[in-house]
């Protein structure tokens, strides 16, 4: 199953490079928007072969109900973000750019969203990061959007320091980075490298979740794109409350993170 976990970032990624090669800038919205027109095809094969496989906790594919969720979630909404896009970004001079780190970002999401493996997971949600970074300095010459970005850049940083602090205190405990398993190894009393995880991870989920005090740059973004401003909304904030859920068999074990 390890193929699965990379069949919508690869299609999301591909179809970003491919938006920025200076040679497809005009085709640049066309294949942004055949990508997100396939991914619901691709998707529905990915979980259908999940549902007829026997479940397997060491697989490389995040099989778990909220993983499958969140992806039909995302892959429509990249839909209708592209499909806005079309109208709204028309016109732009540097309209592949943004449909380059648009498709980049979707990537990481998935990516972040598919991984049964902590070190995937990380990768995504750096990649998702730095994808937001170029998006929300896509017009520099606003201040208010550039100052929104760099403030998110620092936090987003603590936030993955966090996460990968967490992550290697996990292994460390259990000997395996593999997420499924890990959490059907948590029970009872958290030794101490648990409870810092624990801890690690709730800061991260509070600082993507743009919760106070960490909330300031998040009422910035409005001088984003507007397309930009509805994926950090609608979908990429709530990659907090992802992590909550996912890892919550350590979390509502630890008082300290609660």
């Amino acid at each position: 199953m390890t193929f699965m976990t990379f069949l919508l970032p690869a299609l999301f990624a591909v179809s970003g490079i491919l938006c920025g090669l200076s040679r497809l800038e005009r085709r640049a919205a066309c294949i942004a928007l055949w990508s997100v027109r396939g991914a619901p095809l691709l998707l529905v094969g990915i979980l259908s072969f999940w549902l007829v496989t026997k479940p397997d906790p060491q697989a490389a594919f995040h099989g778990s109900l909220l993983s499958a969720l969140m992806l039909i979630l995302v892959v429509f909404m990249a839909w209708v973000l592209v499909q806005f896009s079309q109208h709204y970004m028309k016109g732009e001079q540097r309209v592949a750019q943004y449909y380059r780190w648009l498709m980049l970002t979707l990537a990481a999401v998935t990516l972040t969203l598919s991984s049964n493996h902590l070190l995937g997971f990380w990768i995504g949600w750096v990649g998702i990061s730095l994808g937001l970074h170029f998006l929300l300095t896509f017009y520099p010459e606003r201040p208010r959007a550039i100052l929104a970005a760099h403030k998110k850049f620092i936090l987003a940083r603590v936030a993955e320091l966090s996460l990968l602090v967490a992550f290697a205190l996990l292994y460390w405990e259990h000997q395996t980075w593999y997420l499924l398993e890990l959490m059907s190894h948590i029970d009872g009393i958290l030794s101490w490298s648990e409870q810092v995880a624990a801890c690690l991870i709730a800061v991260a989920a509070l600082m993507k979740c743009a919760q106070l005090p960490v909330h300031g740059w998040l009422m910035q973004v409005v001088e984003a794109p507007t397309p930009i401003s509805a994926l950090l909304h609608a979908g990429i904030i709530n990659l907090g409350g992802y992590l909550v859920l996912t890892f919550y068999p350590l979390l509502h074990l630890s008082h300290s993170a609660t």
